[in-house]
This record gives structure tokens, C-alpha cells and sequence, in this order.
């Protein structure tokens, strides 16, 4: 609501008058557009938001699946193929040190190749680990798998 009060000297005399209004405003035309598009704009902004908040999450789950399925790989590969041959070859250069066929170095790095393989298991059966919490954490929730782990 507005309220005026004013006064008028007319130009021949002393003639002068008082003025008093008020208006008070009908929202007939005004159909609150400013505050329409100040929401609209809100609301934009909360949708691009949430849209980049999408893509990082989903660009953070995608990346911490990848290192788990590496990670996984890695173990499996250490623990069904890489560990078996390194003890196997262990074993047959340890017969032959019995044997004579070999000479004590030869026994100590195929002991030191099959130390360093099952170190590199350990770190990679730790990653592994290390990616599941990692994923874990994004979803908010446990891991449901099949196989297990590899604790064997």
C-alpha cells in the first residue's frame, strides 16, 4: 500500500491545495513472473546439480570397479598360475640341490623368486581388499560375491 500527501501553488495568487492518496496494488496483471523464473532458475540449477553429482559418483563407482576387477585378476593369475609354477620350480631345483645337480645359488633364487611371488600375492591380495572397501564405501553396503574371498 502506498500513501501520498502533497501540496500545489497555482501560478496567479496564493492559491494553494493539499493533495492525499493512497493506492493499494490489485495483482490483476502481475502474475508474480519475477519470483516464476527466480524458482525456475533455483530449480535449473538444483537439476544441473544433481546431475553433476550423477556423473561423479558414477564416474567414482566405475573407476573403483575397474581397480577391483584388476585387482581381482591379479590374485586369481598369482594364486592359480604364477604361485604354483614359482613352488614347483622351488621344489625341482631343491631335489636337484639334493641331488647335486644344482648349486646353492641356484637353490636360493628359485627360494627368493617364490618369497617374491607370494610377497607380491600378499600386496595384491591387500589391494583387493583395499578395492571392496573402496567399493563398499561408494554404495553404501556390503559386497555380496559368490567365490568368497581369497584368504586361502
Amino acid at each position: 500500500m502506498t500513501v501520498t500527501l502533497g501540496t500545489n501553488q497555482y501560478l496567479n495568487g496564493d492559491d494553494f491545495n493539499m493533495m492525499a492518496g493512497f493506492s493499494i496494488p490489485l495483482p490483476v496483471f502481475n502474475r508474480n513472473q519475477g519470483r516464476i523464473h527466480a524458482a525456475e532458475r533455483r530449480l535449473s540449477k538444483a537439476e544441473n546439480s544433481r546431475r553433476n553429482s550423477e556423473v561423479r559418483i558414477t564416474t567414482a563407482l566405475n573407476t573403483a570397479y575397474q581397480r577391483l576387477l584388476a585387482a581381482y585378476t591379479a590374485v586369481t593369475t598369482l594364486r592359480k598360475e604364477i604361485i604354483p609354477g614359482a613352488q614347483s620350480a622351488y621344489d625341482a631345483t631343491r631335489r636337484g640341490y639334493r641331488l647335486g645337480r644344482f648349486d646353492f645359488l641356484n637353490l636360493l633364487d628359485a627360494q627368493r623368486t617364490l618369497f617374491g611371488v607370494k610377497t607380491q600375492y600378499l600386496r595384491e591380495l591387500a589391494d583387493y581388499h583395499f578395492q571392496v572397501a573402496e567399493l563398499e564405501r561408494l554404495i553404501g553396503g556390503a559386497l555380496q560375491t559368490n567365490s568368497g574371498t581369497f584368504n586361502k
